[in-house]
């Protein structure tokens, strides 16, 4: 335990062996005192201020799923608490590593199904990372430490994040995250299919889970922001259902359009081929 709390020397295999021992652990022991012990090393690590830097390492090289989303987990920390005092550079790797990484386990149709909590679970790391990255943070919520718990339902990951968030008008810091997501989405049917699962959530964090925590002037002006964006994504969906005929790419399709439909003008759906 003694090595993995040392962050004055690189993170190595050793490293990651002892913490994928140190969770397998804490999640399969029957022993009271054992569990305990380990749950304290787990939490000194994830609150020292270099825990973060460890984290790529951990998702790139651990064989363990839950170190993997315990990874995520001081990623989610960072981001919630300190993402605004990270150096801009600090910030945009962050990103460019999440956004790489989801866009890595999306492009493999088995990984992708036999690994979907994990995709589930980076998802919402990455919208709350581009919402955060465009928000400005009020006041912070202690969460309930179960909810990080990566035992629980994966569709539950993304109520996680973004407790009470004052949401700026964009674009911010990430002004060609949809751009981004909408052109990579055309590269493959499993890819665009996560896309549309990303795009999904974050219509449900902005407009959905965080219903009472803006102000009607404030959710006004962003839905008046995302119109702009949603042509990208209007274009997307048209492009998606008259070229494939994969059912779940179709499904998630319509899921994601189904959610956007509350808020987008009305021309989009009987002023078009939609």
């Amino acid at each position: 335990a003694e090595k993995l709390l040392d962050f004055n020397t690189p993170l190595d295999a050793e490293k990651i062996g002892i913490l994928d021992g140190i969770v397998n652990t804490f999640y399969t022991s029957n022993d009271a005192g054992q569990r305990s012990a380990v749950e304290a090393v787990m939490q000194q690590f994830s609150e020292h201020p270099l825990a973060w830097t460890r984290v790529d390492g951990i998702l790139e090289h651990s064989t363990n799923p839950q170190s993997k989303y315990f990874a995520l987990q001081v990623l989610d920390q960072l981001a919630k608490y300190r993402w605004n005092t990270l150096p801009t550079d600090q910030r945009d790797s962050i990103k460019t590593f999440l956004s790489s990484l989801t866009i890595k386990m999306s492009q493999d149709e088995a990984s992708f199904r036999t690994q979907r909590a994990y995709v589930n679970k980076l998802n919402a790391s990455l919208v709350q990372v581009f919402l955060l990255s465009n928000a400005l943070i009020s006041t912070v919520i202690l969460s309930d430490p179960k909810a990080f718990l990566p035992n629980i339902p994966a569709a539950n990951f993304k109520r996680f994040f973004l407790a009470e968030v004052v949401k700026q008008e964009w674009p911010a810091r990430w002004p060609t995250f949809i751009p981004d997501l909408t052109n990579a989405a055309r590269s493959s049917e499993t890819l665009c299919e996560n896309c549309m699962n990303i795009l999904k959530l974050l219509s449900e964090e902005v407009f959905d889970f965080s219903r009472g925590e803006m102000t009607q002037a404030k959710t006004r002006d962003l839905k008046q922001s995302l119109n702009t964006e949603f042509a990208l994504i209007h274009e997307l969906g048209e492009y998606v259902l008259v070229n494939t005929q994969k059912p779940s790419l179709i499904k998630a399709t319509l899921a994601t359009l189904h959610v956007y439909l509350s808020w987008v003008p009305l021309g989009y759906i009987f002023e078009s081929t939609l």
